[in-house]
């Protein structure tokens, strides 16, 4: 990191607290963007080595297993609450889904109500026709 260091003091004209600082949030820019996994690449890559708050299996407390398990538990209460909350949306949109589809199904049904009464209609005034075709005219 002190070969980017020097070419940040030297190119840009920083101080040394500002080329450090410069880094520093470049270094947590680039690590925001990425999967947390990738974070020890990004800190080879700028030529620092990992921290104890890189390393996934370490809080700082030394205990490594104990460490894990928090985060563990962390991610998993981190994954129901999310879980928790696409369900309730899945829930709130397949409720207004039905309420949609119910009331569109109810206009359907009185339209073809309207249309079977239009059709009833039509089918007796036709029938009315016919017998009064084939009543003899009385005179």
């Amino acid at each position: 990191m002190q070969e980017l260091i020097d070419e940040l003091k030297t190119k840009a004209g920083l101080t040394q607290e500002q080329s450090v600082q410069a880094l520093a949030t470049i270094k947590d820019f680039i690590k925001s963007k990425l999967p947390p996994m990738m974070s020890g690449m990004v800190d080879s890559f700028m030529g620092s080595t990992a921290t104890h708050e890189d390393d996934f299996m370490d809080t700082g407390t030394g205990n490594k297993e104990a460490s894990l398990l928090e985060k563990a538990k962390k991610v998993t209460a981190e994954a129901k609450e999310k879980i928790e909350d696409l369900r309730a949306d899945a829930k709130e949109d397949v409720e207004e889904f039905a309420k949609e589809a119910s009331e569109k199904i109810n206009e359907w049904a009185l339209k073809a109500d309207e249309a079977a009464k239009d059709a009833i209609d039509k089918l007796k005034g036709m029938i009315d026709e016919q017998e009064n075709l084939k009543q003899p005219t009385s005179k």
